[in-house]
């Protein structure tokens, strides 16, 4: 077992985190979200677009916008409270000891700026190093991440969306952080590439013994790259546990419907499933389940009361009045084309 294994590196207690919006209403973005990720632990966060999972992953860095204000909670890094953080501790923190793949990497590069010298700014802003270091490290990084040295005088507009993907990977790696946090890191790339890209992710993550946090609304994605998963649906987290638990066991109806949409292999060949209905509004006041208005099991408790949070086995929890009933498993959406 290695050293690292049973060490919490970062844990989130009850998370809520709004947006006040022009007309004077909240939007309740992360309300109430609790997980942990220990040392050497890969976490897929997935839900659908609109659920919460960027706003999570930018409120663990730090990098919210004006209208956005912590309502409770508390993230813990190493046991720290970084929620107490003055902007100089975060600006430490940052790229030090968290780093972020970027969804869109175009949008995350200055097109105007040569990339290794992008890539070493940042770097000497932390580590306080000559020009000749900082670039020496920035070309051991393109080696590590499969960009070939002669690239770090390109401009970001003169490289692939697979080549600017990497940029971004090695940028995250510049200070030697213990947590990546990726959100959609293969957006906008082909099939292939994208493949390739978290296959990259994943070996550079267990090289170099770090943690994941990776944002995903794809769910064959989260199972080849995570260990663990999280559910998110209304901002509010749905089931949490290990994939096989999760995957093999699902207990939530929001769950099981994401399931029954993404094709698999090893079951019988049938229609994918759809979930009725639409995402809750998160600027209006809502009661009980979120779920609720869309789920095909719901009673008359899940308009009215909160889910509890239900300790199925091990660390395998789901938030449903229902989550133990014997006849969850036979949740059903419908098959389309079936």
């Amino acid at each position: 077992m290695a050293p690292y294994e049973n060490h919490t590196l970062l844990e989130v207690q009850d998370l809520r985190m709004y947006y006040r919006l022009v007309s004077g209403a909240v939007l309740k973005a992360v309300d109430g979200v609790t997980f942990s990720i220990k040392r050497g632990d890969k976490l897929g966060l997935i839900g659908e677009s609109g659920c919460g999972k960027t706003s999570l992953a930018m409120t663990l860095m730090g990098l919210l916008p004006k209208n956005a204000f912590i309502w409770g909670g508390n993230i813990l890094y190493e046991g720290e409270e970084v929620l107490r953080f003055s902007p100089k501790q975060w600006r430490e923190f940052r790229w030090e000891k968290v780093s972020m793949v970027f969804q869109s990497a175009m949008n995350a590069l200055d097109p105007v700026y040569r990339v290794g010298k992008q890539l070493s700014d940042v770097y000497r802003l932390h580590c306080k190093c000559s020009q000749e270091d900082a670039m020496r490290h920035v070309e051991s990084l393109f080696k590590l991440t499969g960009l070939p040295v002669s690239r770090i005088r390109c401009y970001p507009h003169q490289l692939s969306g697979g080549m600017k993907q990497r940029v971004i990977i090695a940028m995250s790696l510049l200070c030697n952080p213990s947590l990546i946090i990726a959100d959609e890191p293969t957006t906008g790339l082909d099939v292939i590439i994208q493949d390739q890209i978290m296959r990259e992710i994943v070996f550079l993550i267990d090289q170099l013994g770090l943690s994941m946090l990776l944002v995903s609304h794809d769910v064959s994605v989260v199972t080849e790259a995570c260990n663990r998963i999280l559910v998110m649906y209304g901002g509010k987290a749905a089931e949490y546990g290990g994939i096989a638990d999760v995957f093999d066991h699902p207990s939530h109806p929001y769950t099981i419907g994401l399931l029954e949409a993404f094709p698999n292999i090893r079951r019988p060949i049938k229609g994918l499933a759809a979930l009725p209905g639409t995402p809750p509004n998160l600027a209006e006041d809502l009661n009980g389940c979120r779920f609720a208005p869309r789920c095909p099991r719901k009673e008359a408790l899940c308009e009215s009361e909160d889910p509890p949070e239900v300790v199925l086995y091990g660390n395998h929890v789901a938030f449903c009045h229902f989550a133990q009933d014997p006849e969850m498993k036979n949740v059903k959406y419908g098959e389309l084309n079936g």
